[in-house]
């Protein structure tokens, strides 16, 4: 018993027991895993939080350039009223979208769960537009606007509450259009993006 107790006095005397080491090793290590969790947590958040800002930026890059070539749509260069074809998902029209005199036939539309751009230029004399001419970009992927209209129509008397022009579309009646596309990458963000814009259509206002 003397031995016994010689030996506990000791331990206590001289550190830890092996008991009270184990447990400071658990310790430890539960630290180490919290750390190490919220350390992952943030790095991961941060780039789920960049990769969705870089995302929106390149949609709203190109909803930007889309409304900047509405605003100023304008009659064809065979005399085509400016407007050709409104539809929820697609519209073409007439704008110079490379700042020259000529007017190009553009036509943005939903192809699957990609937004793509086609155009055609003016040739010949009196000017036509070849539809076989027409070059196709893909603009956004990754679609998912449902019953989202991607483009709504108003007439020269919206004044920013009405509903939109009922379908199907009377092409001289609009004067106004909201823009609106939303994009799910579960690879990129938790979130669909949506990015919303709306034009006035400066050739064709009768409103003042």
């Amino acid at each position: 018993m003397r031995a016994s107790a010689k030996k506990t006095d000791a331990a206590l005397r001289g550190g830890y027991t092996l008991v009270e080491f184990l447990v400071a090793i658990g310790l430890l290590v539960l630290i180490g895993m919290i750390v190490y969790q919220f350390t992952y947590s943030v790095i991961t958040y941060s780039r789920i939080l960049t990769s969705q800002l870089i995302a929106q930026n390149e949609v709203r890059k190109t909803v930007d350039v889309m409304v900047e070539e509405l605003r100023t749509m304008a009659t064809s260069d065979s005399g085509a009223y400016p407007i050709e074809a409104a539809a929820t998902s697609s519209l073409t029209f007439y704008s110079s979208i490379d700042n020259t005199p000529s007017k190009e036939r553009v036509r943005y539309f939903l192809q699957g769960s990609t937004l793509e751009k086609g155009v055609i230029q003016a040739t010949g004399t009196p000017p036509t537009y070849p539809a076989a001419s027409e070059v196709v970009t893909p603009l956004v992927n990754l679609i998912v606007n449902g019953t989202t209209s991607i483009f709504s129509y108003y007439d020269g008397s919206y004044g920013g509450t009405s509903s939109p022009l009922t379908l199907p579309v009377i092409i001289s009646s609009v004067r106004y259009i909201k823009l609106s596309v939303i994009v799910d990458d579960n690879n990129r963000s938790p979130n669909p993006i949506m990015v919303t814009s709306s034009v006035t259509l400066r050739n064709l206002k009768d409103n003042f």
